[in-house]
């Protein structure tokens, strides 16, 4: 992928310019509650998904029942835009987010759920969490903790999905959620591995010569999106049980997602596949 610092100075400019123009319309718009906010916050995720350009490609039926908590894999901070563009519902950061400039004011403004994931302060998150979802406010979740270069999944931890399995609360339905980058469409071949780090975001990368380098490029990409058949938190016998099947669905979305198109495609050339060659499972 090429990159144009003039490209990447314009982009920023115009990031800037909307985030401010839009921030300041939806401070006016939430005194009129939640409808009204999301009015504005689909223009911010939108613009950034135009700017970074990203076309989502959304796989499967979102359960669009009140209070669901929705689980994903981790692979970027473009992850919120692309799943808020498709869904309404609040996000689960780090509490180190908090103080980031900018993008730190802005999840404030989103009613970002902060969580420090230290032991001494899980059950109080895990109340957080629950008492969104039983206001009917759907909660995203990145059960990992951390994010990874795309084309796998870390091991989902189990203690802030517990706020789906409150004792003496109602059934919690729990959606996993696979996130793809760059997989094999009929207009390009998947992204290689160097092409991919364009947009993961993850291990020692630092934020903003990476946004930097995303500016400046001319390349559209896909994000595929696989919304999974959902299931209620109270169907397993513990949050270990829940959260492994979740992993496990969405580890085997995000292998459908790039081998599925690439393999037809190998059945007619009878060549090796981009993406089977690139991408380790």
């Amino acid at each position: 992928m090429t990159h144009s610092p003039l490209r990447a100075a314009i982009t920023a400019f115009a990031f800037l310019i909307g985030t401010g123009t839009i921030v300041a319309l939806y401070l006016v718009a939430t005194p009129f509650g939640a409808r009204a906010r999301r009015i504005f916050a689909c223009l911010f995720f939108n613009l950034c998904l135009a700017l970074t350009g990203i076309t989502i490609r959304c796989l499967g039926t979102r359960q669009e029942a009140a209070g669901v908590l929705y689980v994903a894999n981790h692979v970027s901070y473009l992850d919120i835009p692309v799943l808020a563009a498709s869904g309404d519902g609040a996000f689960v950061a780090k509490s180190e987010v908090r103080d980031w400039p900018l993008f730190g004011f802005l999840a404030r403004v989103g009613r970002t759920v902060f969580v420090s994931r230290q032991a001494a302060n899980v059950r109080g998150e895990q109340v957080a969490i629950r008492r969104r979802l039983d206001d009917g406010e759907s909660v995203f979740l990145f059960p990992e903790g951390s994010s990874s270069n795309g084309a796998g999944v870390l091991p989902f931890r189990a203690g802030l999905m517990s706020a789906a399995r409150t004792d003496g609360s109602a059934s919690v339905s729990v959606q996993p959620i696979s996130i793809v980058y760059g997989p094999q469409v009929p207009e390009r071949p998947g992204l290689t591995r160097a092409e991919r780090d364009c947009y993961a975001w993850y291990g020692a990368m630092e934020l903003l010569p990476h946004l930097w380098r995303l500016f400046g490029t001319a390349e559209r990409v896909v994000v595929a999106v696989q919304f999974h058949p959902p299931r209620a938190a109270c169907d397993f016998e513990s949050t270990r049980a829940l959260a492994q099947w979740a992993e496990r669905t969405v580890a085997r979305g995000i292998r459908q997602i790039m081998l599925s198109e690439v393999r037809a495609r190998e059945e007619q050339a009878g060549t090796l596949p981009l993406l089977e060659r690139d991408f380790s499972f």
